[in-house]
């Protein structure tokens, strides 16, 4: 085994290329020739760093089982090294499969990573669980590829750790034993299964999650991640796939974090939540998200983008959340038959029956909103009530600059119309506005045949 001198330098050529040194003896003296295995051979030399004074080497060379065993005997040796000015270590493991024989409890400060980096530490057996004895800073697990139906358990409140690349698709991983915890802490890059992340009832998402997904190994599935039935408090930054639906506080207590760039498929960023308060930015879902049928929304959506009956949506919803430059590539969203729909809209834009718009007809709704520069796409719009059966919406709303095709602005059945709210410098593209009703106002605003329109 070769051991390189730290003051050697490198360049590469490949294995077939003849490295013989043909130049004088005098200038040969000092040129070696090194393979990648002496590389790794230096690496892992006792003293080197890595199987130092704070530091155990697994190298996952033996069989399954022989590397489960080492592994476990590996932590404790570990442990064994806490003492005096060394006041945490790291296990390294090399890459392989490892069938544990017992579960493996990180409870101390010990930091467990695969010596790549990647997840080629492929754990078969039992559950990794993460303790409150290794609450540190110093504490990482990195690289771990937990197979099967075994999950990466974390304690609640475990704010200091760090958890990055670990894959582990059992049902509640990246979560606590048990329903009611705190899944704090820091978590890059990682993949769960279902009802992962802090998604067990009662329990919060409160940590830093950046590039993590909750998913089956199935094309489409549905995730039930980050809050799911819980709370998400956190900060959730590149999370979610557009092949998993029902994230991010699909029927949770609260969601009530900041999400920024984050994908989900249906039903997701508060489906049904009770309350729905946090911050999205440039976050991507299809139909029933970001409030469809919670009891509050009071958000902030930054260039969000929905499908169907998204953005504060539904007959249970009081909406008076803020939106800007959202967009529903579908239909009856922005409030549309929320009971009290008293958003902000700014630069949104959408399909027919949506800006606060009833379209179920079954109960009376109150639409005090205001929109600024929206465009609806269809007919029944910004408080005009779809459905001539059902209650008469109530539009005493603001609309400055939005444009609508047909049957818009309070305009629905010759029973069930009227302007009552204050539409000014709007158009639309088809049938004239509604009566002005009560104190509404139409100023400054064109019909479908560019006649300017004053009324009120």
């Amino acid at each position: 085994m070769a051991t390189i001198p730290n003051t050697q330098k490198f360049h590469t050529v490949k294995g077939s290329v003849d490295t013989v040194e043909r130049g004088s003896a005098q200038f040969s003296m000092d040129r070696d020739i090194y393979t990648m295995q002496d590389i790794l051979d230096t690496v892992i030399h006792p003293g080197s760093g890595v199987a130092g004074a704070s530091s155990i080497y697994v190298p996952g060379t033996g069989t399954a089982t022989e590397n489960g065993t080492a592994l476990i005997a590996g932590y404790a040796d570990a442990v064994a090294k806490i003492a005096g000015a060394i006041a945490s270590t790291t296990l390294i493991l090399g890459p392989g499969d490892y069938t544990l024989p017992s579960s493996l409890v990180i409870n101390h400060r010990v930091s467990v990573v695969s010596l790549t980096g990647q997840q080629d530490v492929v754990i078969d057996g039992f559950d990794v669980q993460v303790s409150s004895g290794a609450n540190f800073t110093s504490t990482l697990i990195a690289g771990l590829k937990i197979i099967s139906t075994y999950r990466f358990i974390v304690d609640t409140a475990l704010a200091n750790i760090t958890v990055k690349n670990v894959l582990a698709r059992g049902q509640y991983s990246f979560d606590s034993a048990s329903a009611g915890g705190n899944l704090s802490g820091t978590f890059i890059d990682c993949t769960g299964g279902v009802n992962s992340f802090g998604s067990r009832p009662g329990s919060n998402a409160s940590g830093t999650f950046i590039g993590c997904d909750a998913r089956t190994a199935s094309a489409l599935s549905n995730g039930k991640g980050f809050g799911s039935t819980g709370t998400a408090s956190g900060y959730f930054k590149d999370c979610g796939s557009r092949t998993s639906s029902m994230n991010f506080g699909w029927q949770a207590e609260a969601i009530s974090g900041y999400f920024i760039n984050c994908v989900s498929s249906n039903y997701s960023f508060g489906y049904s939540a009770t309350n729905v308060t946090g911050q999205f930015n440039y976050c991507t879902a299809e139909q029933q998200s970001f409030g469809y049928d919670g009891d509050t929304v009071s958000g902030k959506f930054y260039h969000c983008i929905a499908g169907d009956s998204s953005f504060g949506s539904f007959v249970n919803t009081s909406n008076s959340g803020q939106y800007y430059g959202c967009i529903s590539t579908g239909t009856n969203s922005f409030g549309s038959g929320s009971l009290e729909n008293s958003g902000q809209y700014h630069n949104c834009t959408s399909g027919s029956r949506s800006f606060g718009s009833n379209s179920t007809g079954t109960q009376a709704q109150t639409t005090n909103a205001a929109y600024y520069n929206c465009i609806a796409e269809g007919s029944g719009n910004f408080g005009s009530h779809a459905n001539p059966a059902g209650t008469p919406t109530i539009a005493n709303s603001f609309y400055m600059g939005c444009k609508a095709y047909t049957d818009s602005f309070g305009k629905g059945s010759s029973s069930n119309q009227g302007t009552y709210g204050v539409v000014y410098n709007c158009r639309v593209e088809a049938n004239p506005y509604a009566p002005v009703a009560g104190s509404g106002k139409i100023r400054n605003s064109i019909d479908n045949s560019y006649n300017l329109i004053n009324q009120g």
